[in-house]
């Protein structure tokens, strides 16, 4: 599976990185505000990892006043702790697919500035895919054993 990674901006007066599996992928320079296109269909910047297996994702947002890694999140009851939300992708048709989310950074600065916009990195998957869940065993014993009482209440009818 390849997984791209979309810086899409960041409006923060920190200077923030993102990184995935030990490397830094972005980083913001102090006091930034750069946005995308509208519909960030053409990101700011793009990196592309592949050979990835299924799993928790090794990503962390890195401040200067924490880090907000993912797996162990902090909730949003502390202004000047850093962390993140993740949303589905509006902007990517593929978002119905579960096969893009944004990534929301809150990097705790500016005195509780809490609005969630320091920095902002879409993941895509690029070959492969989300499979659906399949069904377990059991549901298609039930669904044979209700088939099953189904023809033998008909014999007994007839």
């Amino acid at each position: 599976m390849t997984l791209t990674f979309d810086f899409l901006g960041s409006e923060a007066g920190f200077n923030n990185s993102f990184w995935f599996n030990g490397v830094e992928l972005f980083a913001t320079g102090g006091n930034t505000n750069s946005w995308c296109t509208v519909d960030c269909t053409v990101p700011l910047a793009s990196v592309s990892v592949g050979g990835l297996s299924t799993g928790l994702l090794d990503f962390k947002f890195v401040t200067p006043v924490g880090e907000a890694v993912n797996g162990s999140n902090p909730d949003n009851t502390t202004p000047t702790v850093p962390n993140f939300f993740l949303s589905f992708d509006g902007a990517n048709p593929k978002a119905g697919s579960g096969t893009s989310v944004v990534l929301w950074l809150d990097d705790g600065g500016a005195d509780g500035d809490d609005n969630h916009d320091d920095m902002a990195v879409r993941i895509r998957i690029d070959n492969g895919s989300i499979s659906a869940v399949p069904l377990p065993a059991a549901g298609w014993l039930l669904i044979a054993g209700l088939g099953g009482l189904g023809v033998v209440a008909r014999r007994k009818k007839s």
